[in-house]
C-alpha cells in the first residue's frame, strides 16, 4: 500500500498531493461548522 511505499521511500506521489489530502478534513470541518453557525438552510 502507500504506506509501505512511503516507508521504503518509494512514494510516487509528490508531497504537495499529501499535503492536500491532509487539509481535506479539516476544510470539511470549517465548512460544517460555518454551515451550523450560518444555518442557511
Amino acid at each position: 500500500g502507500a504506506v509501505r511505499k512511503f516507508a521504503e521511500d518509494k512514494n510516487e506521489k509528490p508531497a504537495r498531493h499529501w499535503r492536500i489530502v491532509n487539509e481535506i478534513p479539516t476544510l470539511l470541518l470549517i465548512v460544517i461548522v460555518i454551515l451550523v453557525v450560518v444555518k442557511p438552510f
